[in-house]
């Protein structure tokens, strides 16, 4: 949560309060942090720098969460596959009968980007990692998907046809 006095204005400008002086004083002497307050601003600019859409700062009465998207300014990547999760549910019945909508939207998102991990289709889908395990887990199962080469170079093949 946010401290009092803080607010995501001011975060935006870079302003900091210290929540543990002992952790702070530790990491700042290990070199760990660069400069108080630069956090924010500087993952605003480089998410900016990069095309991306800005991060959304949510205040949200005692809990605090940032919301970074992979989709470029001009689209919000998880709308742009929940309309195609809706556009495959009304025009091929026939293969998808048995998905649920979860599974259809980590398919679409997997024949996107065969490469992504597991923590990368999370933050996308705006799920836990546990989530998507276990959606990928029961889609090995049933011979929907498979994985192919290395847990660190490997990619994901789809087993069905999915628009």
């Amino acid at each position: 949560m946010l401290l009092n006095g803080v607010s995501i204005e001011k975060m935006k400008e870079g302003y900091s309060k210290i929540r543990n002086r002992g952790i702070a004083n530790a990491f700042s002497y290990m070199k760990i942090i660069e400069n108080w307050g630069s956090g924010i601003p500087r993952i605003i600019k480089e998410c900016l720098d990069y095309g991306l859409s800005e991060p959304e700062l949510i205040d949200m009465a005692g809990d605090f969460r940032v919301n970074l998207y992979r989709g470029s300014k001009n689209g919000d990547k998880v709308n742009d596959i929940t309309d195609r999760t809706n556009q495959t549910n009304q025009t091929d019945q026939t293969n998808q009968d048995s998905l649920s909508e979860a599974e259809i939207t980590l398919l679409l998102l997997i024949k996107e980007n065969p490469q992504m991990t597991n923590a990368q289709m999370a933050q996308v889908l705006g799920w836990n990692v546990s989530r998507v395990k276990y959606y990928l887990q029961k889609l090995k199962k049933s011979s929907t998907i498979k994985c192919q080469g290395s847990t660190h170079h490997g990619f994901w093949e789809l087993l069905v046809k999915i628009e």
